[in-house]
């Protein structure tokens, strides 16, 4: 009973993470018109401190000091992410794997965060997206190996 409960969860999970990811796609039939620029006073824009990273229901959390890693969410769509010197982050966009300048996409309506690099400008990671004042949480599922980032301002 144990195994198929796991099996379920497991399964659910994987659907969810792929509708997240499924909901950040560029449909390339049809011309993406530019998206607009987000109002200065969405409560995501400004910078925010990494201060947690956990990869997996069963990895060990990452833990960073405010300014070690920071997300800069801009007006314009870019995202800067800044790292201290000294500093080995553990996750691929602050290692830069996957470009060195970010623009993102809010989808209001499925509380979602997509990014994407200019290394690969076409293919967005949505993340789901848990903001208030001064948190912010941005992550897949763990359940089923989605990284999720915990910031502060």
């Amino acid at each position: 009973k144990n195994l198929i409960m796991k099996t379920i969860f497991l399964t659910i999970s994987i659907i969810l993470s792929s509708a997240l990811y499924i909901s950040c796609n560029n449909n390339d039939d049809e011309p993406t018109p530019p998206s607009p620029p987000i109002e200065e006073n969405h409560p995501i824009v400004g910078k925010w401190n990494l201060i947690e990273l956990r990869y997996s229901m069963w990895s060990s959390n990452c833990y960073y000091d405010s300014g070690d890693i920071v997300w800069n969410f801009k007006p314009d769509n870019t995202l800067e992410i800044f790292v201290k010197e000294g500093i080995e982050p553990e996750d691929s966009f602050s290692q830069g794997v996957l470009g060195d300048e970010y623009i993102y996409l809010i989808n209001e309506t499925s509380d979602t965060v997509c990014l994407a690099g200019n290394y690969y400008p076409d293919w967005f990671i949505g993340l789901s997206m848990n903001l208030n004042e001064n948190t912010l949480i941005l992550g897949g599922s763990l359940a089923s190996d989605g990284a999720q980032y915990k910031f502060e301002r």
